[in-house]
C-alpha cells in the first residue's frame, strides 16, 4: 500500500534548512535573540543539527545574536552551523551560501528557506517537505519548488506592501504564461490551485530539491540590467522564481502560518519599492517580455487592486509601473513613454 505521505522522521531524514541572520539596528538586541530563539525552538524534531546552517549576513551584532542562541539550543554536543559572512552582501546571496555548505550533505533532498524574525514557524516545515516530495515523485522531476503560502498579506504587511506584492505575484505569473507560450508550453499551476489563481512568489519560504537548488545557486549570477549588489540584495525571492521557471521546475504551495503585524522588518517603504521596480525589470530583461507587452501587464493588474481607489495609492502604483518600465526601456536602448491614466470602466 502506498504511504500517503512521509512521517516526521522520514522529513527530517531528508530535509536540510537554511537561515540567512540579519537584523536591523531598529531591532534591539533583546528581541533580535527572542526571534531567533523562536524561529529555532525545537527544530531538532524536525532537521537534523547537521543540516542546519544559519547565515550571518556581513553584522557582528547579528553574529553575536546567532552565536548566543547557537549555544543555548545545542543540546548533547550537537549544534548547527554558523556561517558568518564578512561582507553584508544581502538575503540572496546568503541563502545561496547557505545552500552550497549544506549540499556537502548527501542525505539532503530538499533545502529549506526560512527567514530569522520569527515569521516562519517550524511547525510548517514538515507539510511543505511533504509537498515537495510528492511533487517530486508524482512529477518524476529532481525540479520542485514548494512555497510557504501566506493566507493574507495585508495583514503581516501592512495594506501598502500587501498590494504591491499582489501586483507584483501577477505581473510575474503574466510574464511566466507569456515566456512559456512562446515555446508550446503551459504554466502547471495544478499544485498550487487549491490556493487560488496567483501563487504567492513573494513569500521568503520555499522549499527547494536538491536538483533546483543545484541549477539555481552553483550557476553564474545573470547580472543583465541590475548592479551585483541589487542582485544579491533584492533577488532572493524574484529571481530564484524565474529562474525555476526557466529550469521546467514543478511550483507548488501550502498554506502557512504568518504574522498578524510583522514584529520587526527591513523594509521601509523606500526601498521595497526600489526593490520591485529593478526585480520586475530584471525579470522581464531575463525571460525577453517586449517593452508593450509589459506595459500591458501593469495595465491589466492595477486596476484590480484596492489601493488604485486611493489617490495616494494610485500615484505610487503609478511611480512602480514608471520606474520600472523606463529601468527596462533604458537597458533595452529604447524610450518609454509613460501614459500616468490607466483606461477602465467608468462604472461596474
Amino acid at each position: 500500500m502506498e504511504q500517503l505521505y512521509l512521517s516526521e522522521s522520514q522529513v527530517k531524514d531528508i530535509a536540510g534548512m537554511v537561515v540567512p541572520v540579519w537584523f536591523s539596528r531598529k531591532a534591539q538586541a533583546a528581541l533580535a535573540e527572542s526571534l531567533l530563539r523562536l524561529t529555532l525552538d525545537n527544530y531538532e524534531q524536525y532537521v537534523r543539527a547537521e543540516n542546519v546552517c544559519l547565515v550571518v549576513d556581513g553584522d557582528e551584532r547579528s553574529l553575536r545574536i546567532a552565536r548566543k542562541v547557537q549555544k543555548a539550543l545545542a543540546k548533547g554536543g550537537l549544534a548547527f552551523e554558523v556561517l558568518y559572512l564578512e561582507e553584508n552582501r544581502g538575503k540572496h546571496y546568503a541563502v545561496k551560501e547557505g545552500i552550497l555548505r549544506l549540499m556537502r550533505n548527501k542525505g539532503i533532498e530538499h533545502f529549506v528557506v526560512r527567514d530569522c524574525d520569527a515569521d516562519h514557524f517550524i511547525c510548517d516545515l514538515p507539510n511543505l517537505v511533504r509537498s515537495a516530495h510528492r511533487i517530486a515523485v508524482a512529477e518524476k522531476t529532481d525540479r520542485v519548488l514548494v512555497i510557504g503560502r501566506r493566507i493574507d498579506r495585508h495583514r503581516p504587511l501592512g495594506f501598502f506592501r500587501g498590494e504591491m506584492e499582489e501586483l507584483c505575484n501577477r505581473v510575474m505569473l503574466d510574464s511566466f504564461t507569456y515566456w512559456l507560450a512562446r515555446r508550446g508550453r503551459v504554466f502547471n499551476s495544478q499544485y498550487y490551485a487549491p490556493y487560488g489563481d496567483v501563487p504567492d512568489f513573494k513569500s521568503g519560504y520555499k522549499v527547494y530539491s536538491r536538483g533546483l537548488a543545484r541549477r539555481i545557486f552553483m550557476r553564474n549570477p545573470r547580472l543583465l540590467c541590475l548592479q551585483e549588489k541589487d542582485y544579491w540584495r533584492h533577488g532572493a525571492e524574484p529571481i530564484v522564481m524565474v529562474e525555476a521557471v526557466l529550469t521546467g521546475a514543478a511550483i507548488g504551495e501550502m498554506n502557512r502560518t504568518t504574522f498578524d503585524v510583522q514584529p520587526t522588518t527591513t523594509f521601509t517603504e523606500s526601498s521595497a519599492m526600489d526593490m520591485h521596480m529593478k526585480t520586475l525589470a530584471w525579470m522581464f530583461c531575463r525571460l525577453g517580455i517586449p517593452l508593450a507587452c509589459a506595459e500591458q501587464m501593469f495595465n491589466n493588474h492595477i486596476p484590480r487592486l484596492l489601493l488604485v481607489t486611493d489617490a495616494s495609492g494610485r500615484d505610487q502604483l503609478d511611480a512602480l509601473k514608471r520606474d520600472t518600465l523606463t529601468f527596462y526601456a533604458r537597458h533595452l536602448g529604447q524610450t518609454y513613454s509613460h501614459t500616468m491614466t490607466i483606461p477602465r470602466p467608468r462604472f461596474f
